[in-house]
């Protein structure tokens, strides 16, 4: 049962990644909220890099919509305020 081991550490360690990803994300949005609008830009890109990569290599649609999906949810933890998207008035 190598391979149920190794799926289980891929899965912790993919889920590591990501809680650090938040964590850095949220600490960095509060920091400087005038990077709010990257941050939700940045999300933008990934939506958009995750339909190109699903189509360019046909994976199955519904690994698609949870890679969506996942997405969705690290964006709705680190982006906790919509109106940081917003840009701010003389700041770009």
């Amino acid at each position: 049962m190598a391979a149920d081991s190794d799926f289980v550490t891929l899965h912790a360690e993919i889920l590591a990644v990501q809680a650090a990803l938040i964590a850095v994300s949220r600490r960095l949005a509060a920091a400087r909220p005038e990077l709010g609008p990257a941050f939700c830009a940045a999300f933008e890109d990934a939506e958009t890099l995750m339909s190109g990569l699903a189509m360019r290599l046909d994976l199955p649609s519904d690994a698609t919509l949870e890679a969506l999906r996942i997405l969705a949810e690290m964006r709705d933890a680190v982006i906790q305020d919509e109106a940081i998207c917003a840009p701010r008035a003389g700041g770009g």
